[in-house]
């Protein structure tokens, strides 16, 4: 799903203002608005005419990619409860990204999740990267393409260690495509799943397949459970 919005409010094209981009979640609010949640500290709320309401109508919070100006001197008279900062921004993308709920780990489909290799950015070299965020895994990844159409599929696989339950792995199936070339892709996972860490911040690992080295590789995020899921 793709929501794509570009207008202007700002009336004094002198006004000081900065280009920024964010990896967010989208909260809709009881009175039909919403606002973005940048970090556990910072909201954004949407001062576009066409965005003063939830653009969604099935209700639910969205991951989204938003990028939008500010002016730092002027954050606005809307304030989000709970956030330290409020920054009232002006939206000229906003391009929500898909969720898939992972799957629990079943040694008899094994194959069927594919063995296919991952392009996964895991360095803040380019944005946006892979991120453990409010809830959420959501990765960034380069994935082997051909030219036959085919629809290919990426799974988080929750359950992989039976003695660690933070060990997850993702998998991609090509489904007898063909490698032509790499294609960019985002995806976002929640984690509401995964046992409650009772307000403990744990080691999040995540395995891949590397395209880079075509060896199994892991990486490690810092994960607290949400406590408002």
């Amino acid at each position: 799903m793709t929501l794509c919005v570009s207008s202007c409010n700002r009336t004094d094209p002198q006004d000081p203002v900065y280009m920024a981009a964010a990896l967010v979640t989208m909260r809709p609010q009881a009175d039909g608005s919403f606002y973005m949640k940048a970090t556990e500290e910072t909201a954004l709320v949407a001062i576009n005419d066409d965005l003063k309401k939830y653009p969604f109508e099935d209700g639910k919070e969205h991951r989204a990619l938003v990028q939008f100006t500010y002016d730092p001197e002027d954050p606005g008279t809307s304030v989000v409860p709970g956030y330290k900062t409020t920054q009232e921004v002006e939206v000229f993308t906003l391009d929500t990204i898909l969720t898939k709920k992972p799957l629990v780990y079943e040694e008899e489909k094994d194959e069927s999740y594919g063995k296919s290799m991952i392009g996964l950015y895991i360095t803040d070299e380019v944005f946006p990267t892979t991120v453990v965020e409010d809830g959420y895994l959501t990765a960034r990844m380069a994935l082997p393409m051909g030219l036959s159409g085919v629809t290919h599929t990426v799974d988080l696989l929750t359950g992989v260690d039976p003695d660690d339950p933070y060990t997850v792995e993702l998998r991609h199936n090509m489904h007898g495509d063909d490698y032509y070339d790499n294609a960019e892709a985002l995806y976002c996972f929640p984690l509401k799943d995964l046992p409650d860490t009772e307000g403990k911040t744990v080691k999040l690992t995540i395995k891949w397949l590397s395209l880079v080295t075509g060896k199994t590789e892991t990486a490690q995020f810092d994960y607290c459970t949400r406590t408002d899921w």
